[in-house]
């Protein structure tokens, strides 16, 4: 629903059945997957804190709102952190 890559955390809005904690864990694994193919993270670096925050939206006015926050009041775009620069990345399943 929205994507917003900084340089050292990333904002995200996603629908799913799942409790928060399985999407979190699922992205984390990939996008280290990633990182340490294209040799971006050296193998044996840590690079995420423990969890993350997770949170259930349960209004739609809630969505909409952690929508606008991760799309739009995180400050100037970093280059390469649109959703279109990241369409080589295999998809979650």
């Amino acid at each position: 629903m929205a994507l917003n890559v900084r340089s050292n955390h990333v904002h995200l809005v996603l629908a799913g059945a799942s409790e928060p904690e399985t999407p979190l864990q699922a992205l984390k694994a990939n996008a280290t997957r990633v990182l340490r193919e294209r040799g971006l993270v050296a193998k044996e670096a840590k690079i995420w804190a423990r969890h993350g925050s997770t949170r259930y939206l349960w209004k739609e006015s809630d969505v909409e709102a952690a929508i606008l926050y991760t799309a739009e009041q995180q400050g100037p775009g970093l280059p390469g952190s649109s959703p279109d620069a990241w369409s080589s990345v295999s998809r979650i399943e």
